[in-house]
């Protein structure tokens, strides 16, 4: 975020919320979300930052793929292409049964919600194959851990 074109009030504010998303995983009263999140390796290996910059970001998600309501998985070059989204996309799935479930994308210019049931299965079909095609969490942080050592 630091290099992208929005205006540093913007760049706050987006910090502020990612930050306040982190908390709410931390949650210890029963309310913490599940979280699946699959990582492409190319977001990995991109050069911004300091190398001490991207190992810092490399240790947090290797602390975050350890905690018991993150399944957080690696989808690797060597595994092909991507199986499923070609896109960055949110799906939210409640527990409640009345409660349906809804995507959203986020692009640089907004963000677009997803409610029509066809259309939310089809990202989460699409979700379903790229989980298929990325690698486990135990392997993710390997992966991740020789990702960092290869920063130092």
């Amino acid at each position: 975020m630091k290099i992208g074109p929005r205006p540093p009030a913007w760049r706050r504010e987006a910090l502020r919320t990612r930050l306040r998303r982190q908390e709410i995983l931390d949650r210890t009263n029963g309310t913490a979300p599940e979280l699946v999140a699959i990582v492409t390796e190319a977001s990995l290996l991109y050069q911004w930052g300091t190398r001490a910059d991207r190992r810092e970001q490399i240790k947090h998600l290797i602390k975050v793929g350890q905690r018991p309501n993150v399944d957080l998985r690696i989808q690797r070059f060597a595994d092909g292409p991507p199986r499923g989204l070609m896109s960055p996309i949110n799906i939210f799935d409640f527990p409640e049964k009345d409660e349906p479930c809804i995507a959203y994308t986020e692009t640089d210019i907004g963000i677009q919600e997803v409610t029509a049931t066809e259309h939310v299965a089809m990202y989460s079909q699409s979700f379903d194959r790229a989980v298929d095609g990325a690698l486990e969490p135990d392997d993710t942080t390997l992966y991740l851990r020789q990702l960092a050592l290869q920063t130092e």
